[in-house]
């Protein structure tokens, strides 16, 4: 790898492609693009503890505080954005970590 000097052990082009990407992150005032840890927008919020309820998944917490991401007021994330979706995907899913909400890239809402 031209940026880490990590060397694949195998030479499966996917992966080597997958590892570039994790040096690869939006700007970080491009919101549009990349993966963030955004939450729910807040008037989704009801609705997403609900699904969330119903799957046995991590829910946003009640005093979760609101804040403006992009163009809405949105809840339950830390802005973090990520190289890919597994990663935005596992940090959403840490017990150890109180965020919570969509995996989408940009500005896409995806599913709950």
């Amino acid at each position: 790898c031209p940026a880490c000097g990590w060397e694949q052990s195998n030479k499966r082009m996917p992966d080597y492609q997958r590892h570039l990407k994790t040096h690869l992150r939006p700007d970080k005032q491009d919101k549009t693009r990349g993966w963030w840890c955004k939450g729910v927008r807040i008037e989704d919020k009801d609705e997403f503890n609900a699904r969330c309820k119903e799957n046995g998944l991590k829910r946003i917490e009640d005093d979760a505080e609101p804040y403006w991401f992009y163009d809405h007021m949105r809840v339950g994330g830390c802005c973090q954005t990520f190289s890919r979706r597994d990663a935005l995907k596992r940090h959403v899913a840490n017990h150890n970590v109180r965020c919570g909400g969509v995996i989408a890239e940009g500005l896409k809402e995806g599913d709950y």
